[in-house]
């Protein structure tokens, strides 16, 4: 009776709806699709931790291990966050709706919930945030090979730090005063045919002369640290690529592999972002300019946001698993050599029985 009162008194911040309007088959396919992403980022990312925890990978790749353990983190904690919240992003006129159909949110306090989403889209902005950080780490591996495993580690984390601080000052702005409230919930009422009965509503104006926009958001803060995140990136892995170049000369081959196996990755880790996130990026941008409508590009922004966890996972797993079978193989060829004598030397057994 209480949540029946309360979603009442919110529905009257939006007058006259229609409430013979059926739910949008859009809206239900689209958390089908958004709890499927986030199922799968956790399940991934969970299994990544396992066998990173399990596998042995070598005393080489121990930062290189911690990189990915912290990357395994944070995508498991992104996706866990999307199944509770069942987010939708929507660019509707006037500004950007953050739609929550989690069913869990109507049983806890407006505080907790404002909370959890705040949380929830400053952890969001971690996918390009920590993208150069294993870069780094490799490249002052290389570079630097006196350097302290604390010192390599700093060095690869503090900007991503420095722009999760940023990023979570900026997202308080994402609770919506009534004004904006009213009018997000009616663009998803009309977009969806959904009211306050089944999801709670956050969200920015696209232009407010008077506070904090999608303008500001993305220029400073979104922007800058997608532009910091890979410029890193790039400054690294030129210098990781002409190091590589002679690596092979001073060390074992089995290193060299290694070494070129993770640049490799980390290319494919850092354009994955690249891909998924610079068309939801650019939209965003577009809308915050000029004011577009895109609620009908709903699906560019869930899909593809949303889907980067998981397939960041299912990358570093295939390095995972391809580098620990390489290294079991070579340990057992190795264990096979000591314990069986050459056919081509006989025994001391048969010298004697000779």
């Amino acid at each position: 009776a209480q949540r029946f009162v309360l979603a009442t008194c919110e529905i009257n911040l939006v007058p006259k709806l229609d409430t013979s309007m059926t739910v949008s088959p859009w809206a239900i396919a689209a958390r089908i699709v958004v709890s499927i992403e986030a199922v799968c980022g956790v399940v991934l990312n969970l299994l990544l931790l396992y066998l990173l925890a399990r596998l042995d990978v070598g005393r080489a790749a121990r930062l290189y291990r911690i990189s990915c353990m912290i990357t395994a983190l944070l995508g498991s904690y992104t996706s866990f966050l999307l199944l509770l919240l069942e987010d939708l992003v929507i660019l509707v006129e006037g500004g950007l709706a953050v739609v929550l159909y989690g069913p869990i949110l109507f049983y806890l306090p407006d505080k907790i919930n404002d909370v959890l989403c705040i949380g929830f889209f400053t952890q969001t902005h971690t996918m390009w945030q920590t993208i150069a950080a294993p870069s780094i780490i490799q490249w002052m591996y290389l570079a630097m090979p006196n350097s302290s495993d604390a010192r390599r580690l700093f060095c690869a984390y503090i900007v991503p730090i420095i722009c999760y601080a940023n990023t979570l000052y900026y997202m308080q702005y994402i609770i919506p005063d009534d004004a904006m409230k009213t009018t997000l919930v009616r663009s998803i009422y009309d977009l969806h045919g959904t009211d306050l009965r089944d999801f709670h509503i956050y969200g920015f104006r696209m232009i407010d002369e008077d506070g904090i926009d999608l303008r500001d958001i993305m220029l400073r803060e979104a922007v800058p640290s997608y532009i910091a995140a890979y410029g890193m990136f790039i400054f690294s892995a030129v210098q990781i690529r002409s190091r590589l170049r002679g690596f092979g000369s001073i060390t074992s081959t089995k290193t060299d592999r290694m070494q070129r196996r993770f640049f490799h990755i980390q290319i494919a880790q850092v354009l994955l972002p690249l891909v998924l996130m610079s068309p939801p990026m650019g939209i965003a941008l577009v809308a915050g300019f000029n004011g577009a409508n895109f609620a009908s590009l709903t699906i560019i922004l869930d899909f593809f946001l949303w889907i980067t966890p998981s397939a960041t996972a299912f990358l570093l797993l295939i390095f995972v698993v391809k580098s620990s079978r390489n290294r079991s193989a070579k340990t057992s060829h190795v264990g096979i050599s000591n314990n069986y004598p050459s056919p081509r030397v006989p025994s001391n057994s048969s010298r004697t029985a000779a």
